[in-house]
Order: structure tokens, then C-alpha cells, then sequence
């Protein structure tokens, strides 16, 4: 049973998941079932991220590149090794993403009537994230995990579920992921740009989804 709403996209029918609940386990069940059940084309995730600092900051939107779970590896007596296997965005869909970063770099297109200061002067990347089943709220957490891939800029809960759902199927759907740093994984970690995160990350989404599927 899928929790979902059908939308339309310039005339392209699609449907609109949310999972249950927030983690891996959920996002790869939910993926796997409804590309197995619907058949897309395309498959994308929009949402709301943690930033590393100094690869990003708070307000900008993070479209995913590649991505990996930082939880897999293997604990010893020296501490933890991560064995982190990465996935990619299709090829298509990242071309696509790169000519629209490099004719507005700032994202100001996506931005119509949102009011908040910090998501109007963000920018837009194109960037590695990484995905795992916690919440971090703390800066030594996230300096360990940021040591996984010296350019990592944005961390989830979801994003490497959906793509490796999506790459490993029989149907071949195209997949990308893009979702808006609203936090650092510090201790200031709110719920104030939730809202017009979540947003601007949809925007994007459907901008990505009409422009590839439209040509």
C-alpha cells in the first residue's frame, strides 16, 4: 500500500510517495515497490538536508551527484572503517543538472515569492552527499563521517535508497535526488527553514523532471 497522491507534470502523468517514516530501510522498500508497481521513467527525490561547512551552506540546494551509505564498514579495536559503496545519478539526468547550475548558479528561478533570507541567497550545487538512518545533531559526527569524501556537501536519510533502488531495477528508470540544507548536523539544528526548503528543492525536482522527459 503506497501512500500517494497522482500529479501532472506539462501533461506527464507521475505520482507524488512519501514513506512512512524517515530512514534507509523505509525509503528502499517504498522505491523498490513503487518503481516495481508503476513503471517510471523517472524517479526523483526532493526533501531537505544536513551541509558540511566548507562545502556549502545553509539555504543552498544540493543536487546529489553521488552518493553512499556512511554506516557501512566495519568496527575494530582502532575504531571504525567505512566501506562505503557509491552511487551515481544517470549520466542524462546529470548533464541535465549541470547546464542548469552553469545558467543560474544561484537558483534565483526557483525562488519566486519565498521570503525567507537565508534560502534567497543560496546557491546551487551538484555535489556528493552521503545517506544514513540517523539523525546527526553534533559536529564531531559530522567531521568523521565529511572524511569519507574530502567534497561531501550534504548529508540525508533517504537519498542513497532511492538511487540504488532505482539503479538496480528491471525497469531502468533514470533517478537523481535533489534536497535543501536547512541544518550543519550541529547543535542549532531547527525546524525554521523547513518549509521554504522543501520547496525550493520541489521546484527543482519538477524543473529537472519536465526538461528531461519533455525533450
Amino acid at each position: 500500500q503506497f501512500d500517494c497522491v497522482p500529479m501532472t507534470i506539462d501533461g506527464l502523468q507521475g505520482i507524488c510517495l512519501k514513506t512512512n517514516r524517515m530512514g534507509l530501510v523505509e525509503a528502499a522498500i517504498a522505491a523498490a515497490k513503487s518503481i516495481e508497481h508503476f513503471s517510471p521513467r523517472i524517479v526523483a527525490m526532493s526533501g531537505i538536508c544536513a551541509g558540511f561547512p566548507g562545502e556549502t551552506s545553509l539555504g543552498s540546494l544540493i543536487a546529489t551527484d553521488i552518493c553512499w551509505e556512511y554506516q557501512t564498514g566495519k568496527w575494530t579495536d582502532e575504531g571504525f572503517k567505512p566501506e562505503a559503496y557509491s552511487v551515481s545519478i544517470s549520466p542524462e539526468v546529470r548533464s541535465e543538472i549541470s547546464t542548469i547550475i552553469a545558467a543560474d548558479p544561484t537558483g534565483q528561478g526557483y525562488k519566486k515569492d519565498m521570503m525567507h533570507d537565508t534560502v534567497m541567497t543560496g546557491g546551487l550545487t551538484l555535489s556528493p552527499t552521503t545517506s544514513g538512518s540517523a539523525v546527526i545533531s553534533n559536529e564531531e559526527a559530522m567531521s568523521q563521517i565529511g572524511t569519507q569524501h574530502r567534497k561531501v556537501a550534504g548529508l540525508d536519510m533517504e537519498m542513497f535508497s532511492i538511487l540504488q533502488a532505482a539503479s538496480n531495477s528491471i525497469q531502468k528508470p533514470l533517478f537523481f535526488g535533489a534536497k535543501t540544507v536547512v541544518d550543519l548536523g550541529d547543535t542549532h539544528k531547527d525546524s525554521t527553514l523547513h518549509t521554504p526548503g522543501a520547496a525550493l528543492s520541489a521546484r527543482f525536482v519538477v524543473d529537472v523532471i519536465e526538461r528531461i522527459l519533455t525533450k
